[in-house]
């Protein structure tokens, strides 16, 4: 319900006209219900055809009326519903957050999200709003109740109050139950993310007889627990239809009893069970899909945490231009929970056009190194400067599209060849898409491919030899033209003839002036470097400085 209530809030506009419209309505739809008491009351005892004809034909009217009202209300709740945003910000959320807040989370709450969104839609739609709108006017039909009789309105009172409990109350205790099965859908999920993303190893390591077990162990839970809350959407509904049926069966026999003393009329008492009726009809109606309005509630609410999440600037510092400095300026940096950083102390000056290379065993830091040069991740203490500022105050796609970055493990959007190279540069024509891929050594593959540069890409280019990602990495880099380039590992995986086109490239790119980071082992890249960072050194790194400059391939 939660959800529905800030999707009108969202738009008080819209939601005064659609509650002026529901009063209407509902002033409307008690016209049925006075033709019926008119009827047994002035037109049984007289028999007058005129009036019978008249009171049909003004309720007819009304009726189409009614009709119309609701057509009308239901196309204004459709047009709120199709402009309410799809989550509040938890997709902007995915794409924009800080890199580090989002790996926090586990991977069963990260693909969450689509799951939670089709959940949330499933109440923004125009039925479930209006059935909200409705709640409000059960005490319309009460007020009339009780002016025809003041023992069937309280009784009718009592009924739609006991309706309202068991709405409101099953609403908390469905919220608790859905965000606990939520948790263990989301364990479940990361199993199943787990053989999907990695088919080979799943296959290789026999990774199957401790992912299914655990798989079925969570989904068994899940399952037990959806099964419980089911059961209890369905005990309440039938709760629902008890109340209203004993309401009919005791405002009969109450109306019965005033009627014959004297106290109420036959359509006094007949109008009455159908002012009943309709006073707890939106109450049964809330009994009936409280489980999915909880179930949104609860989407709602692990949408909200995502969006939570602390983002990314969207705004910042341009700078006129740049031309490749960098400058570490006593940085740190530590993963959340970690007991010593990885590296801190660290200062250096990268003036434009050198070569710099970082060296150190697995999980010394490397990559975090780079994806911190690139922006993607804060230090602990200290800064990052480009050309002396601070890359916290710049705007990260403007510094982004002025960094080269290569990631040891490259990925790439469903799309094209061409849309997956030109991301940071739309503008590319074939000219310069070509010379960045004989750049970076892909020609040969993109002539053997039967649709070149729109050949696809999917699954983020898994299906790719690794060489190939590689290198379709370095060529994304190089199209952009970026004065800064940040190579994590780039030979890694490369054959000779790639390792060939890799070296040329980086001695193409020292000759042009672009600055350089690389992390790599590589003798024949180490060796060019004018200084290398040992990220080995724990805690503070040891800078070794040489005066080689980048040679020809091979060297």
């Amino acid at each position: 319900m939660r959800t529905l209530l800030e999707l009108l809030a969202a738009r008080p506009g819209e939601a005064w006209i659609l509650a002026l419209a529901s009063l209407l309505i509902h002033l409307l739809g008690m016209s049925g219900t006075l033709f019926v008491i008119l009827v047994f009351n002035n037109y049984l005892p007289h028999g007058v055809d005129a009036t019978l004809l008249s009171l049909a034909a003004g309720a007819c009217i009304l009726a189409l009326l009614e009709f119309a009202l609701r057509e009308a209300r239901k196309q204004i709740a459709g047009a709120l519903s199709e402009g309410s945003p799809p989550a509040p910000a938890a997709l902007g959320a995915l794409v924009r957050s800080r890199l580090g807040a989002l790996e926090a989370l586990p991977a069963g709450a990260r693909h969450d999200a689509p799951r939670a969104l089709e959940q949330r839609a499933r109440v923004l739609v125009p039925a479930f709003v209006n059935g909200l709108l409705d709640l409000p006017f059960a005490a319309l039909y009460l007020a009339a109740l009780y002016l025809l009789s003041i023992p069937l309105g309280l009784i009718a009172s009592g009924a739609v109050a006991l309706l309202l409990a068991l709405g409101l109350g099953q609403q908390r205790a469905l919220g608790r139950a859905e965000r606990g099965l939520a948790a263990e859908e989301q364990e479940a999920r990361a199993a199943f993310v787990t053989a999907l993303g990695a088919p080979e190893a799943l296959r290789a390591f026999n990774w199957a007889q401790l992912l299914e077990p655990r798989w079925r162990a969570r989904q068994a839970q899940a399952a037990a627990s959806r099964l419980a809350l089911l059961e209890g959407q369905e005990t309440l509904q039938h709760s629902g239809l008890l109340v209203l049926a004993l309401l009919g069966l005791v405002v009969t026999s109450v109306g019965a009893w005033l009627a014959f003393s004297g106290a109420l009329s036959v359509g006094a008492l007949i109008g009455a069970n159908l002012f009943a009726a309709r006073a707890a009809a939106p109450l049964l109606r809330l009994l009936q899909t409280a489980h999915t309005l909880a179930e949104a509630d609860a989407a709602s609410a692990r949408l909200a945490a995502l969006a939570r999440l602390p983002r990314e600037p969207e705004g910042g510092t341009a700078l006129s231009a740049y031309s490749g400095r960098l400058e570490l300026a006593d940085a740190a940096f530590a993963y959340p929970g970690s007991p010593a950083p990885l590296f801190e102390r660290l200062s250096l000056v990268i003036e434009p056009g050198s070569l710099v290379t970082v060296i150190g065993p697995n999980g010394s830091g490397k990559s975090t190194l780079l994806q911190m040069l690139a922006g993607l991740r804060e230090p602990l203490r200290g800064r990052v400067l480009a050309e002396g500022v601070d890359l916290r105050q710049l705007a990260p796609p403007w510094w982004r599209e002025r960094v080269g970055y290569v990631p040891q493990e490259p990925l790439f959007f469903d799309g094209s060849v061409r849309e997956n190279l030109a991301c940071l540069a739309p503008g590319a024509d074939a000219a310069r898409l070509n010379e960045a891929t004989r750049a970076a050594g892909l020609l040969e593959w993109l002539d053997r491919s039967p649709r070149g540069f729109d050949t696809p890409i999917v699954e983020g280019g898994r299906q790719l030899a690794f060489g190939v990602r590689k290198r379709l990495a370095l060529a994304r880099a190089y199209l952009a033209s970026p004065a800064l380039y940040l190579l994590d590992e780039p030979s890694e995986g490369l054959d000779e003839a790639g390792r060939a086109a890799l070296y040329a490239a980086l001695n193409e790119l020292y000759k042009n002036g672009a600055t350089l980071v690389v992390a790599s082992a590589d003798p024949a890249i180490l060796c060019a470097a004018r200084v290398t960072i040992d990220l080995g050194a724990k805690p503070v790194p040891r800078l070794v400085y040489t005066e080689r400059l980048i040679q020809a391939a091979g060297v």
